[in-house]
């Protein structure tokens, strides 16, 4: 049976750090499938979210890892005209990892918390919001938003010159480390924003 795995990166004790396992993507669609099987839930967020989950991607290693799903009409337009309020731009769901804060993990009170999966083998993940807005000085920021509208986390948005395009409007890679991982995401082909994850307590 294959496992259930839900995030955008993983966490494993290791002594050197590695990239991530990709998920394949016949693999990823089964288990996107499988988090948007109850609508309510999967909408059920602190601002409006409409997740493709077509283009999800995900990697994962052993039980821990992730899968995002990005906003159905995300493009780089939608970074450009980005304003003050938070836009989102896909959910991130996340399994036995949650993100650091301080270098301290976010507490489940703070996330948003589902069971989901077969009723026989139920599972309990964390869905997080991704969103983005410019700041008072007119800069990009990333919003990684857990069970309320405040962010749990607020990162720097970079454009990167020398990223390729591809055909996935969020791509994911993490490089792990010991207990932690730095996780980087592509949005658009053309922005970056990275932050850290690290085993729930």
């Amino acid at each position: 049976m294959t496992k259930f795995i839900v995030i955008a990166l993983l966490v494993c004790t290791c002594t050197m750090a590695r990239a991530q396992d990709r998920v394949p993507r016949e693999q990823c669609l089964k288990i996107a499938c499988q988090l948007s099987v109850d609508l309510k839930q999967l909408l059920d967020t602190p601002i409006p979210t409409d997740p493709d989950i077509k283009r999800s991607v995900a990697v994962a290693r052993e039980e821990h890892g992730g899968l995002v799903m990005p906003e159905t009409r995300l493009s780089a337009d939608t970074l450009a005209k980005a304003g003050k309020e938070p836009v989102a731009i896909g959910q991130l769901w996340l399994h036995k990892i949650v993100p650091l804060r301080d270098g301290q993990p976010v507490k489940h009170e703070e996330l948003r918390m589902l069971t989901v999966g077969p009723a026989d083998n139920p599972r309990t993940t964390a869905r997080c919001v991704l969103a983005v807005q410019k700041n008072a000085g007119g800069k990009l920021e990333l919003l990684v938003i857990g069970k309320e509208k405040k962010p749990l986390l607020t990162l720097p948005i970079k454009e990167n010159a020398a990223a390729v395009p591809g055909d996935l409007p969020i791509d994911i890679s993490a490089i792990v480390k010991d207990e932690t991982a730095t996780v980087t995401l592509t949005i658009a082909g053309k922005y970056e924003a990275s932050f850290e994850v690290g085993g729930a307590e």
